[in-house]
């Protein structure tokens, strides 16, 4: 493979690595606008933070500071000799 082809390789790699979070967001806001009848800001975040969404990525909800409500994953950190769960 020559160097403009892994190059172009590279970069096709990278943009589709971010497809489903891209279309996800696309599908949450589309959502969120629709329930809040409004392409108004406030009104479209206050949809956001009261409702639960289908996207490719499966049910979305935020909490009251627009983080996620069900985490796919959990932080952890080793601790003698264990993982702890962190906030």
């Amino acid at each position: 493979m020559t160097g403009r082809r892994r190059s172009a390789l590279g970069r096709f790699l990278l943009l589709a690595g971010y497809t489903p979070q891209a279309s996800a967001a696309v599908q949450v806001w589309a959502q969120a606008v629709a329930a809040a009848g409004s392409l108004d800001p406030a009104a479209v975040d206050a949809a956001l933070r009261a409702g639960r969404f289908d996207s490719v990525l499966g049910p979305l909800a935020f909490d009251a500071k627009g983080g996620p409500r069900d985490r796919g994953f959990v932080r952890c950190r080793w601790h003698e000799g264990a993982y702890d769960a962190l906030d």
